[in-house]
């Protein structure tokens, strides 16, 4: 998840995982106090809320009102834990926008070619580097382990189409 979490289509992956980490099958109740169960489900399950929240992908907006609800279902420090993520949150959000804008540019499913020269090729690199280029400069102002991740990321999926490339792969 902290790698392909960063895609901008893992909605469906973080949806399904919150769904598993909610569900109340518990398979250690009966060796352990069942407060004590609870209360790591809880911290673990608030822990990656907050590691999605901060992730530009599409539907994070749909995580982020689960992650509200989740926050006012356990009470406590709801209000502050909310005020305290709303501007990561918020980051993602602008940095969501970006990166669908220069994403719709990219022909993602491009059958692997050796380069030819073509204008529509050279435009297809020009929108891959500007996209890395993008990761390069951390929008997300994450820590260096994690900001390496992002750009690896993108780098794997354009090479994913341009494996033929061999500025691409210097650069990588």
């Amino acid at each position: 998840l902290r790698r392909v979490g960063q895609s901008l289509y893992a909605f469906p992956l973080w949806n399904d995982f919150f769904d598993f980490l909610e569900a109340d099958d518990d398979f250690s109740i009966g060796m352990m106090n069942e407060q004590y169960v609870r209360s790591g489900r809880v911290i673990k399950t608030r822990k990656w809320y907050q590691i999605a929240i901060a992730s530009p992908f599409q539907g994070v907006e749909k995580i982020w009102n689960r992650y509200t609800q989740f926050e006012k279902d356990e009470g406590g420090n709801a209000v502050s834990n909310l005020e305290r993520l709303e501007p990561k949150h918020k980051t993602a959000r602008n940095v969501l926008q970006k990166r669908e804008g220069m994403w719709a540019k990219i022909q993602q499913d491009a059958i692997p070619q050796p380069p030819d020269g073509s204008s529509k090729q050279k435009q297809q690199i020009r929108n891959w580097v500007d996209l890395i280029n993008y990761e390069k400069r951390n929008p997300l102002h994450r820590e260096p382990h994690d900001h390496r991740e992002d750009v690896r990321l993108v780098y794997y999926q354009c090479l994913s189409v341009l494996r033929y490339h061999v500025k691409l792969w210097h650069d990588f």
